[in-house]
């Protein structure tokens, strides 16, 4: 009520997906078919709209946990890119091509200032006024070289203004 938002918050399941797939470059959708339980919190595609249209803002907040990654700094920046509500690339920098972009705020990156195969998380945040943008739909991870390494993603939560 005090920010004046509507916000869906993740219910916390006992079991949380880990995702482990080997070595390569791949949308998060090629490996689970559909990740829509993962980042619209249970939210229909009718919902999201009807929230869209009545909203001026959205942010988004998303925590990657980074489980057996073999380097000690783990750049979550250089490895995730995601796709948008309305099928833009978001990646960790705007560029005249795709203004919109995400951050990993440095007091909240675990996975870049952990030891050697110790498991932590980093937040991601995405906000923005063009409210068709967010959810995002999916998610591009990069440069995974070991098959024992693995990740995890929660939608925090989604709060449109």
């Amino acid at each position: 009520m005090e920010t004046r938002e509507t916000c869906i918050r993740t219910r916390i399941y006992d079991e949380k997906p880990l995702f482990s797939f080997g070595k390569g470059n791949r949308w998060l959708t090629s490996i689970t078919g559909s990740v829509s339980y993962m980042f619209y919190n249970g939210l229909t595609e009718k919902q999201i709209k009807w929230l869209q249209i009545r909203s001026t803002r959205v942010r988004q907040r998303l925590t990657f946990s980074c489980n057996n990654q073999r380097s000690e700094n783990f750049n979550l920046s250089s490895v995730v890119q995601f796709l948008s509500w309305n099928d833009m690339e978001i990646g960790p920098n705007p560029t005249s091509f795709y203004p919109f972009s995400y951050t990993v705020p440095s007091t909240s990156d675990g996975c870049l200032n952990r030891k050697n195969k110790q498991e932590a998380s980093s937040i991601i945040e995405l906000e923005t006024s063009n409210v068709f943008r967010l959810p995002v739909r999916d998610m591009w991870i990069k440069h995974i070289d070991d098959p024992e390494e693995s990740f995890m993603v929660i939608n925090v939560e989604l709060c449109f203004k």
